[in-house]
């Protein structure tokens, strides 16, 4: 018999058919694992390493002194800003409270 000649033939019912060259679900899980564990396995002594220099990075004391004192001035300006809202609230009330040249008293129209 000659391979031209050849003819495939089915299995016999109930027999096992085995074809090569593919994987089950749980083979590709496994090898899909194996590979990420690898990479974390890699990655997770350079990734410490990294964090270990960026911990050690300080900033030059001239650069430290600016941003304390930029800081300061941010808290100074917003207890500033605080304090004009506080004035602004006043100022309205007694708005509202003194009479106009004409002799009304506005009571019931905060200004915007």
């Amino acid at each position: 018999m000659s391979m031209a000649s050849a003819t495939l033939q089915a299995p016999p019912p109930g027999s096992e058919v085995v074809v090569q060259g593919t994987m089950a679900g749980w083979e590709l899980a496994l090898l899909l694992l194996i590979v990420l564990g690898a990479v974390v396995a890699l990655a997770l002594p350079f990734l410490r390493t990294l964090a270990r220099r960026m911990e050690r990075t300080k900033l030059e004391p001239e650069a430290l002194a600016r941003l304390e004192r930029v800081e300061a001035g941010l808290q100074e300006m917003r207890a500033l800003q605080n304090r004009v809202m506080e004035l602004e609230e006043r100022v309205d009330f007694a708005e509202r409270l003194l009479p106009r040249p004409d002799g009304r008293v506005v009571r019931d129209q905060p200004r915007e």
